[in-house]
């Protein structure tokens, strides 16, 4: 009979942060071992073999409290962990695999990192970690980490790329990032802005964050357009998945993207020029500049122009769109940054400017937007958020060039968002408030022989305020230290001036299994969501009804839409330290989506109309993996989606099979090579009917029917090749690429996936 030895009492000894761990046992039991064994765990221990073990605690130097999170790992290797709450860690690496080269490195933010040949480290050994005086540029990427709230979130499907990934890849276009990446797909084109889309979701239905700023309303269809963030300025970047994300997702039914942005320590400045097809041009500059040890001063901005040769609002429902050579679109945003740092916190000031101008044979469309905020992060776990939105938005519609009608939308609005997270012994609680005031005017002139003259004016104006809690609590076997798991109960309320109080909930589960060179993460959550639209919406839809010939005395606010998901994945890592392949990393999930009351929009002649009807179940299954270092110096990744979407019509030009293979080259020289084939399956197109109506019965006013198609699927290519190279103090990055290289979907629908072509410098100093 096999038995197991296990501790009944323990000696009394002063207090030490070992003992919880390294006890001596006075008297011992055996215990049989019955059928419920775990066998996988005896089958993955005698695959990877038992190995050399590495165990400690790491604690505060000053304190001697224990540190939680803190990184342990072998330089040169792909082999660590991290601390658990009470600071212990346990590393289990393969026999005989120690050499005097290999160095145990131990760090955490804000303390000297901690180095020891491995073969000298003592096991059961307690690691003091210093705390130390961070420079200027650490010091606000330590606050920037701490406004992090997507470390707080519910257990989730998440992608990451740090700065250390795109400073090797060296990619100057955003939306390649996102290509390896499972349920992620980036729509539109440099014309109209690059917008995430994230389980099938629309670009509206994704809270994008630039340094812990909501920045969806720079655009009055509530979607951010990524090409204004330059890859140079990213420091990194984090994809959050599903709906149930309570802190940074609220409103948010595909997910969220999360960035932040670059602060070096010393002084920095970067040039960027770009061309490409359809006339397009960027110039994009940067720099950040160091004041003393308290003050720093960042900047980046970019300027570009195009000439598409198509026009969006044609009449040409689902065939190919004809190019018209009159179509011209210019952008322009400035982002500036100043940081201050006082005792235990920082200050950040930031003014974001976003211009638009589009113009078309009779029709020009001229955008203007501000943004300030002010961000406040301390040591102490308080952190506070103030934005101030200010926007313009114009559109001006004729026929011949003395008669001309004019919407004009002025928007105001103002977000505070406070958060606090308390720590205690075993859980923790995350606390967040906020408090939304959204003002709206819309002006409707027209302009004969140089006289203007306003026939319609409509105000809109909402307060709303939220209170969310995320309570999280740890646990683990005693008798299995690689094995512990957290839950986590969140619940959110929302008021609205307007009438609506709603409130949703969300439950999840992560559990956290290492073993020796691998780590496993199953986790499951369930919970709800609500969106509200924004006045902008409400007011644009105003103006289409006015457009279709319907009374417009008045607007009407657009109502919420609501949405209930669940999700069950797993995420695994394993190191290989093999020379042909250095790491693996794969993830899984199966994803259900619920949604009700969603707003439909599709473009009709010049003009888009808008309806808000229905439900929507969507089902899902994502999956991911990747191989990094193969052959040293290349990465392989391939990532699949596949969508059950009930009705169509709410998820217009989303693919309901979606592949691709990615294939990364880097070498020591400069060179790098990013090669993308990817497939995207049967899709449906689909236009409001405004020349009949569903009966002859239909009420006067009812929406027009829909006009369905189905888009075939098809496959394509995208590669880019590239070259970083030095010259004396400038460090250059020349890279020349090219998307949809096969135009196989051309120029069809309204949703564009055209052939481009383009190449970049850029030049730091």
């Amino acid at each position: 009979m096999k038995v197991l030895m296990i501790c009944t009492k323990r000696v009394k000894t002063p207090y030490n942060p070992m003992i919880p761990y390294f006890n001596k046992c006075k008297k011992s039991k055996p215990l049989q071992l019955k059928r419920f064994v775990p066998l996988l765990l005896l089958t993955v221990q005698t695959i990877f073999g038992a190995g050399r073990t590495l165990q400690g605690v790491v604690a505060d130097g000053n304190t001697k409290e224990p540190l939680v999170g803190a990184e342990v790992y072998l330089q040169h290797r792909m082999t660590g962990t991290i601390t658990d709450r009470d600071g212990y860690f346990h590393l289990v690496l393969p026999a005989n695999d120690l050499t005097k080269q290999d160095t145990l490195i131990v760090s955490y933010i804000g303390y000297q990192t901690y180095k020891i040949p491995a073969l000298e480290f003592k096991n059961k050994k307690t690691v003091y970690l210093q705390p130390k005086s961070l420079q200027l540029g650490e010091a606000i990427q330590v606050y920037a980490e701490r406004l992090d709230l997507a470390r707080q979130e519910i257990p989730h499907s998440k992608e990451e790329i740090n700065v250390d990934e795109l400073t090797r890849y060296g990619t100057s276009e955003i939306s390649d990032l996102f290509k390896r990446m499972a349920s992620v797909r980036v729509e539109g084109n440099d014309l109209d802005g690059r917008r995430v889309q994230i389980r099938g979701s629309n670009a509206s239905e994704v809270n994008v964050y630039l340094d812990g700023v909501l920045i969806n309303g720079l655009s009055p269809d509530y979607t951010a357009d990524l090409t204004i963030i330059p890859t140079e300025n990213i420091y990194k970047l984090e994809v959050l998945k599903g709906s149930n994300l309570p802190l940074l997702g609220s409103g948010a039914f595909g997910g969220v993207l999360n960035i932040l942005s670059r602060q070096d320590m010393e002084s920095r400045v970067m040039l960027k020029y770009k061309a490409g097809s359809f006339d397009s041009r960027y110039y994009i500059g940067s720099f950040n500049v160091p004041i003393k040890n308290t003050v720093f001063v960042s900047y980046f901005g970019q300027y570009n122009q195009m000439r598409p040769e198509i026009e969006f609002f044609s009449e040409e429902r689902f065939q190919e769109k004809t190019r018209a050579e009159f179509v011209e679109s210019k952008k322009m945003n400035h982002n500036f940054n100043l940081d201050y740092l006082f005792n235990g916190g920082q200050i950040r000031a930031k003014i974001f400017n976003y211009r638009f101008d589009y113009t078309k044979p009779y029709w020009q469309n001229k955008r203007n937007n501000m943004l300030y905020a002010l961000t406040v992060n301390t040591e102490s776990d308080w952190n506070g958020v103030l934005s101030i939105m200010n926007g313009n938005d114009e559109i001006k519609r004729y026929i011949i060039e003395s008669n001309k009608y004019i919407s004009e939308f002025e928007s105001q609005s103002m977000t505070l968002k406070l958060s606090k997270k308390i720590d205690f012994r075993t859980s923790s609680l995350q606390i967040t408030a906020d408090y939304f005031h959204d003002e709206l005017t819309r002006f409707a002139r027209q302009e004969i022989g140089g006289d203007t003259y306003t026939y319609n004016q409509a105000d809109l104006y909402n307060n709303r305020a939220g209170l969310s809690g995320i309570f999280s609590f740890d646990d683990r076997a005693d008798t299995l230290r690689n094995l512990r798991w957290k839950t986590f109960i969140s619940m959110r309320g929302d008021l609205s001036a307007n009438g609506y109080r709603d409130l949703t909930y969300t439950l999840g589960a992560e559990i956290v299994w290492q073993k020796n060179n691998w780590e496993l993460k199953p986790y499951l959550n369930y919970g709800t969501n609500v969106k509200y639209p924004t006045l902008l919406e409400s007011a644009y839809a105003g103006n289409l009804r006015h457009a279709l010939g319907r009374p417009d005395t008045s607007l009407s606010e657009l109502q919420p839409e609501y949405n209930t998901s669940s999700e069950l994945g797993a995420r695994f890592t394993l190191a290989f330290n093999h020379p042909l392949v250095n790491r693996l990393q794969a993830s899984l999930a199966l994803f259900r989506n619920l949604t009700y009351n969603k707003i439909l929009k599709r473009p009709e002649g010049d003009q888009i109309y808008q309806t808000q009807i229905g439900q929507n179940t969507n089902f899902g299954l994502e999956a991911a993996a990747r191989f990094t270092g193969l052959l040293k110096y290349f990465d392989f990744s391939a990532s699949l989606t596949k969508l059950d979407i009930s009705n169509p019509l709410f998820y217009e030009y989303k693919p309901e099979l979606n592949y691709n293979f990615q294939l990364d080259y880097v070498s020591r020289f400069g060179l790098y090579v990013t090669a993308v084939y990817f497939y995207e399956g049967k899709s449906y197109a689909w236009y409001f009917d405004l020349t009949r109506k569903s009966s002859g019965n239909d009420e006067e006013g009812a929406p027009p029917q829909p006009l369905t198609r189905v888009i075939s699927p098809f496959a394509d290519v995208d590669v880019s090749l590239g070259y970083r190279f030095k010259i004396a103090a400038l460090h250059l990055n020349l890279q020349i690429a090219g998307y949809n290289i096969l135009d196989n979907a051309g120029f069809k629908y309204y949703y564009l996936k055209k052939q481009y072509f383009q190449a970049s410098l850029s030049v730091q100093y």
